[in-house]
């Protein structure tokens, strides 16, 4: 019997970012959907039913924080982690109130650039092993760029 890996849905607007998180959380095991604006985010959530959402703030149509109070509204209780540029105090209340689990600001420091692994939810979602390893790179690396993968990339 093989274990199936935990499902993330990340909700961002920013196409290099988004891809950056998708191939950060797949190399680590998980798999990733991505939606690039809240109305999609919110059909993604009810098709793909993930085990973790990760949710911009600022998006075009619907805010993340309207997307979050919406997912909550319907029962919804996997984990919620916003992953914004906001970081007023305010916002964080406004996030966490709307239902959110966690609030982590961006740009991502060098040594939280994968975003399931500042949070401890992500630890207690079952994945699959990979073939290879991240690593941090020193710390005068640019934060987009923060982990090199050794080994055979499948």
């Amino acid at each position: 019997m093989t274990e199936t890996s935990a499902k993330i849905l990340v909700i961002e607007d920013e196409a290099q970012l988004a891809k950056f998180v998708q191939m950060e959380l797949s190399y680590e095991g998980y798999d990733v959907a991505v939606a690039n604006d809240g109305l999609s985010g919110l059909m993604a959530a009810r098709d793909h039913m993930p085990d973790l959402i990760l949710l911009d703030w600022m998006m075009p149509g619907l805010a993340g924080v309207e997307v979050c109070r919406r997912l909550r509204s319907t029962g919804a209780q996997m984990p919620i982690i916003f992953l914004t540029a906001k970081d007023d105090v305010a916002d964080r209340v406004a996030g966490l109130d709307a239902g959110a689990d966690d609030y982590v600001v961006k740009p991502l420091a060098s040594k939280s650039c994968s975003p399931a692994s500042a949070p401890t939810y992500a630890a207690t979602i079952p994945k699959k092993p990979r073939p290879y390893s991240l690593k941090p790179l020193p710390s005068t690396a640019k934060p987009a760029k923060c982990f090199v993968a050794t080994g055979a990339l499948n």
